[in-house]
């Protein structure tokens, strides 16, 4: 788990009444209000299969618990900064950065298929044809309306362009295999394993300063957008975020969010000296987990320009990041904005009013674990067949148990039949496991056994966790 844990002492018997503190037995859920639906399309689209689809027929506890939960307000989002992130400023990549633009050779005529966003249509022309080499990566084919002409005319186009895209960073031309260029006042684009180009419109682009950061926007279509944006890993640190970056993002979040979040991340990780204080604090408060997101993937080894925060502001961070720096309730009980109401004894276990007990393992509320104690029998010590031995055992029942009803495969309560998973931790319990936890994902959690995050909802009585790895339900 990357970590040292240490040998934890017995957790306290008694706890405090919460009264004590003045509170009540509620959902204390992020930014201390009811818990909140974040994607909106994505919940939009579950709860069409909650009632129509093949969920309904399915699972009946936890789509009466969510179709509630939905009804008690829907998805709630800040109104983002920023209405398109290349206009955030004009100097993230300039003029005077290197290229890696090495070359162009002719490659004559020939037919080739293009997109044209004046007809918005494919065209098929005998464009002028042309090869661009670049010092980092492989060849790439310039395709030119036959517009301009001639050879001559075409080539200016191409040699103008090309030592612009070798600006770009190297992995957003990975998949950058042709460059279409023609005419007219319309939108760039990108995809296809391509970059499109309107000359009239970059005109616009180089008078505002921003064609270098527009060709990013573009080139993270054509290399990042397949591997990453619906991944589970970026759909998670998106919820996360419960905010977008620019409003072309809000309102486009499957196809544009990738491709707006990357020049602020890029600005922000690798520019930093390039943009102003106030920019920097609003691109790391609005998106801190599609940051993190990108940072593990590794783009680039090292960050240049980094110009991080002073020895001061430092040693407030790790202070206002500390679990200590919660909110005294009273009678021990203490809050965070982001994760609610708990009790910390002094020993390290902690009660808190959604997860229950737990021990936490680590200072700092950007990155700590947290211990979950096995319960039911299991707590209690002895030995006990595993899920997968009790499954193969032919689900055997001990008949020293007595259920209500006579039976645990049927839940009284719903009117339905319980899972196999749900009679073995009726029987059983629940094993011992780590979850990790950090204040910019919470209530995500990463289960460290199953190798996967998790999503915590804690719905009247029931504790419920969805499993993005299994893309189901399960019981906390």
């Amino acid at each position: 788990m990357g970590t040292t844990m240490k040998r934890m002492r017995s957790r306290p018997n008694i706890l405090p009444n919460l009264s004590q503190a003045g509170l009540h037995s509620r959902n204390f859920a992020s930014h201390g209000e009811e818990v909140q639906l974040h994607r909106s399309d994505y919940w939009r689209t579950l709860k069409a299969e909650l009632t129509h689809g093949p969920l309904k027929r399915s699972n009946n506890i936890f789509r009466h618990i969510l179709l509630a939960w939905m009804a008690t307000g829907g998805p709630a989002y800040a109104a983002p900064p920023y209405s398109g992130t290349i206009f955030i400023d004009p100097d993230v990549i300039t003029e005077s950065d290197p290229s890696a633009f090495k070359s162009i050779e002719d490659a004559g005529r020939g037919y080739r298929t293009m997109y044209d966003r004046r007809p918005e249509d494919w065209v098929y022309l005998n464009a002028f044809l042309f090869t661009a080499s670049f010092s980092d990566g492989g060849d790439v084919e310039i395709q030119v309306n036959p517009e301009f002409s001639d050879v001559a005319s075409a080539r200016a186009e191409a040699q103008r362009y090309a030592p612009v895209i070798g600006r770009l960073p190297s992995y957003l031309r990975a998949d950058v295999r042709t460059i279409w260029i023609h005419r007219g006042i319309n939108p760039f684009g990108g995809g296809n394993n391509n970059l499109l180009i309107h000359t009239g419109q970059a005109e616009d682009y180089v008078s505002e300063g921003i064609l270098e950061e527009t060709l990013v926007h573009e080139a993270c279509h054509t290399s990042l957008d397949a591997a990453h944006a619906s991944s589970s890993g970026w759909l998670v640190a998106q919820a996360a975020d419960n905010e977008f970056i620019s409003t072309y993002a809000q309102e486009n979040p499957s196809r544009e969010d990738v491709a707006e979040s990357f020049l602020p991340y890029y600005a922000y990780r690798y520019r930093r000296n390039r943009i102003d204080s106030s920019t920097a604090e609003v691109i790391s408060r609005t998106i801190p987990n599609r940051i993190a997101y990108f940072d593990e993937q590794s783009f680039e080894s090292n960050v240049t320009d980094p110009s991080g925060p002073n020895d001061a502001d430092s040693n407030q961070s790790n202070v206002s990041h500390s679990w200590l720096s919660a909110t005294d309730r009273g009678a021990g009980w203490k809050s965070f904005d982001w994760f609610g109401y708990f009790y910390e004894a002094s020993n390290s276990w902690v009660f808190h009013v959604d997860l229950g007990w737990f021990y936490r393992v680590g200072e700092d509320t950007g990155s700590a674990w947290l211990y979950f104690p096995a319960e039911g029998l299991k707590g209690k010590g002895g030995t006990f067949p595993s899920y997968e031995e009790w499954i193969s055992g032919g689900q055997e029942i001990p008949s020293d148990l007595v259920f209500t009803g006579g039976t645990p495969w049927f839940d009284e309560t719903t009117g339905t039949r319980r899972q196999p998973r749900e009679v073995y931790e009726l029987i059983y319990g629940r094993d011992a496991r780590w979850m990790w936890i950090t204040r910019n994902a919470y209530p995500f959690l990463y289960d460290s056994a199953a190798g996967t995050w998790k999503y915590f909802l804690r719905f009247e009585d029931a504790k419920l966790l969805f499993n993005y790895a299994t893309g189901s339900w399960e019981s906390f």
